[in-house]
């Protein structure tokens, strides 16, 4: 098993993935639930952001102590029967929430695996980020590389590449969850969006679940 934190709230619910969504996952490294979280919880979200957010800090688990937040967005239906469908029965819940905000305008990042990356053929953690807010490709979405999960590149060569042909920008309305293999290559793209009183920020809250049984 994986290396996951001990003693952690655990989740069970019915699996809602086909075998097939699963397979595609699998060689992916991602999958899209796009709009899945309702507009009252996205607007709590980034209302709580805004009011709350240390702007020298990125970490927000405060957040999980609400439990409009977890049954709205840990618990999603469609977020948690996708991760049931992929780590199994009794899935262990997040314990780290940081959000990934970019002021606006910002630079484009650099491609980049998260630290604590494996190349391995189990599926034991998944990586998960949530919009609360619209993020059309002016406000900076991440964008990941398909199957790049599978590539053995050294993290300190990833900073050189700059466009990639088959990278997929993810662009999506208020309340998208996507769920990713752990490894997969991804960057923060350019927002050019200028800021408004409403609109200082682009939102990106990202977050684990972990495997707890054989599959």
């Amino acid at each position: 098993m994986t290396n996951r934190p001990q003693n952690v709230d655990t989740c069970d619910c019915e699996p809602t993935l086909t075998d097939q969504q699963v397979i595609d996952f699998c060689r992916n490294g991602y999958l899209v639930l796009e709009g899945v979280v309702p507009d009252e919880i996205n607007r709590k979200v980034v209302d709580y952001l805004n009011e709350n957010e240390d702007a020298a800090s990125t970490r927000c688990s405060p957040i999980m102590a609400h439990e409009w937040f977890m049954t709205g967005v840990i618990k999603n239906p469609a977020a948690a029967g996708a991760v049931r469908s992929l780590l199994g029965e009794d899935f262990a819940l997040p314990v780290n929430m940081v959000n990934h905000r970019g002021k606006l305008p910002c630079r484009r990042d650099e491609w980049h695996r998260d630290g604590g990356s494996i190349y391995t053929h189990k599926l034991e953690y998944v990586q998960v980020f949530y919009y609360p807010q619209d993020c059309p490709i002016e406000l900076g979405p991440t964008q990941v590389l398909p199957g790049s999960h599978f590539m053995r590149t050294k993290a300190n060569m990833m900073a050189n590449f700059g466009t990639i042909i088959g990278a997929v920008p993810l662009t999506a309305p208020a309340g998208t969850i996507f769920i990713t293999v752990y490894s997969i290559w991804h960057i923060r793209l350019a927002a050019t969006a200028a800021a408004t009183r409403d609109t200082q920020f682009r939102h990106l809250l990202k977050y684990n679940y972990w495997r707890t049984t054989v599959p």
